[in-house]
């Protein structure tokens, strides 16, 4: 299944079947299967990475270009694998994604993600990690009273309403599950969050 954003073309996803369920589904990465530098099975993070930045290197360098490598093994109910990502930082902002790719444990692409957008020129951000929770304990008042614990939020470039802000990604874990919002870093008010990026201190050499 491949999916692209229209009119603006600037998102383009592909899953494909993964190689458990399907064994021809997935894509093996040419040059990843052989070399001191490659891994024929990814067995961690850095495998992961190796055969990511195989496929990167070759079909979307423009997307790893002065990028911070980033790996998760996500619990998300989808593909099993690694998501091996390349983020772009303005200061402690992270700028929109431009390649993420899922690496499944055979080592071949189930899923990429491409975002073909130019770093945009971001508002000033005013607006505390502290004011921002305040403002999400005063829109979730009883939400907000139930919160156990709050990792470190994430300041992120988001598009909305046809430009570039820069929002406060905060997620929460409650007692009856989690609560997720986006403050703007400039004004003040509160959204739904559009992207949650990996975490930072996921960087992998």
């Amino acid at each position: 299944m491949a999916e692209l954003s229209w009119p603006d073309q600037w998102d383009f996803t592909v899953q494909i079947m993964s190689a458990t369920d399907e064994p021809s589904g997935a894509f093996s990465v040419p040059g990843a299967a052989a070399g001191a530098a490659a891994a024929k099975r990814p067995v961690g993070d850095k495998e992961a990475v190796l055969i990511a930045r195989a496929y990167a290197d070759r079909f979307a360098p423009w997307g790893t270009r002065n990028a911070k490598v980033q790996v998760a093994r996500p619990d998300d109910g989808g593909l099993p694998g690694w998501v091996v990502s390349w983020r772009r930082y303005e200061g402690e902002v992270v700028l929109p994604h431009r390649f993420d790719v899922r690496i499944d444990e055979e080592g071949r692409v189930s899923e990429l993600t491409e975002r073909k957008v130019a770093d945009p020129q971001l508002p000033a951000v005013r607006v505390t990690e502290g004011e921002a929770w305040k403002t999400v304990a005063k829109s979730f008042p009883e939400r907000a009273d139930a919160i156990e614990e709050k990792p470190e939020p994430t300041l992120s470039a988001q598009f909305r309403d046809g430009e570039w802000r820069v929002d406060w990604l905060l997620v929460a874990t409650t007692s009856t599950g989690s609560l997720e919002a986006a403050v703007d870093a400039t004004d003040g008010s509160i959204h739904d969050p559009v992207e949650i990026p990996l975490a930072r201190n996921s960087e992998v050499p």
